[in-house]
């Protein structure tokens, strides 16, 4: 895996939900920043693969806290570990990751 990297990560270990291949798996979270996380699994995930990420940042909304869901694609894969870039995030979700990443770098 090359380091190529052009947003800012954050450490941040959660469990996420991921959906794809059909299917649904609880993975942990390794790392995030604005272009992808790092996270541990799910089994058998190649480049390439299209994946929903539903992350656990807490978003205000209205009183109540919403989590963002990011639709990525697998852009590498290393052993147990696979690295996830986000597709075309939309602006009001891009601003959302973005608060929730605020918020954990304090």
């Amino acid at each position: 895996m090359s380091q190529r990297r052009r947003h800012r990560r954050f450490t941040f270990r959660e469990t996420v939900q991921v959906k794809g291949r059909g299917a649904t798996h609880s993975c942990e979270l390794l790392d995030i920043g604005h272009g992808g996380v790092r996270l541990v699994g799910p089994p058998q995930s190649k480049p390439g693969d299209a994946l929903k990420v539903y992350l656990p940042l807490p978003i205000p909304f209205r009183d109540r806290a919403r989590f963002c869901c990011i639709a990525g694609t697998v852009a590498w894969t290393d052993s147990d570990q696979i690295g996830v870039s986000f597709d075309d995030v939309p602006l009001e979700t891009f601003a959302q990751l973005e608060m929730g990443l605020e918020a954990l770098a304090g």
